[in-house]
């Protein structure tokens, strides 16, 4: 973390490459002995192997779609700015106690958006290399999902997104002083300056089930039941010419009793006015 994330790309000669690995493998074997003193040694080569392991995936090619500030730029469709946050993460425990998948919100915004946009994701580099590669999968396989680069800035994300959304991440607070229509899930701090929030908690469970157990429900009557059948025999085809393919009888005899257990349900209501 002290060394940041260096763009390796940039480094004049290969010796210049060598010597920046040996640092991040230095790095990772000092925390692991430090990290080793707190718990216990059995969990030193553990804790090294899966830091290392860690620093190799953050140098893995990266799929993301949007790899740098002109592709934002020249998007061509509104989009929403959805950055991830760390986790696990006293902002989404605390905040957010009704709602803590980030990967469910995102597939909340890929269907109720609309048709034309896109929602733009973005990890948090504090998070690189710490998430399985099937999770940016189940992303990137979202309809209207692009994943975004760690290495873009967050400013250009923001200025030209057409909204920022996140479950209780500051980047919304961001958004909205840039004049962004801004919204989390959950209820942070700064709520009360978001277009909105607590999108997943203002259903309010507790009361919702605090009314359900205090009023008596009605009894079923017949003409409730008449509506219902109303509804569900409006049907005009039947699947009986798939009966071959499907393994259903579908001879004359079990069609007319089938039609004739219709019409018994039409004509013999199930339910009565008294309860």
């Amino acid at each position: 973390k002290r060394m940041g994330y260096m763009n390796q790309k940039t480094m004049e000669n290969p010796l210049d490459w060598f010597r920046y690995q040996f640092m991040v493998f230095r790095y990772c074997l000092i925390d692991a002995w430090h990290g080793s003193l707190y718990w216990s040694f059995k969990a030193f080569i553990p804790n090294l192997i899966g830091k290392l392991w860690r620093r190799v995936k953050i140098c893995l090619p990266r799929k993301a779609t949007i790899r740098n500030e002109r592709e934002v730029e020249t998007l061509g469709a509104p989009f929403i700015y959805f950055p991830l946050q760390m986790e696990p993460e006293a902002s989404i425990l605390g905040y957010s106690p009704w709602f803590r998948s980030q990967m469910e919100a995102i597939r909340i915004l890929c269907q109720s958006m609309p048709a034309t946009w896109k929602i733009l994701v973005k990890e948090n580099p504090k998070m690189a290399g710490a998430r399985p590669m099937g999770y940016y999968k189940k992303i990137e396989s979202m309809p209207g999902v692009e994943l975004v680069d760690i290495r873009v800035p967050t400013y250009p994300l923001l200025k030209h997104a057409k909204a920022v959304g996140a479950i209780s991440g500051t980047a919304t607070f961001e958004g909205r002083l840039l004049g962004k229509p801004t919204f989390t899930f959950g209820s942070p701090p700064f709520h009360t300056l978001l277009t909105d929030s607590d999108v997943a908690g203002r259903a309010r469970m507790r009361d919702w089930f605090d009314h359900l157990l205090s009023e008596s429900q009605p009894a079923l009557t017949d003409h409730d039941f008449d509506d219902w059948k109303k509804s569900v025999f409006q049907a005009r085809g039947s699947m009986f010419w798939q009966g071959a393919y499907r393994g259903i009888d579908a001879s004359e005899e079990n069609v007319a009793m089938y039609v004739a257990f219709i019409l018994d349900v039409l004509e013999k209501p199930r339910f009565t006015s008294t309860p």
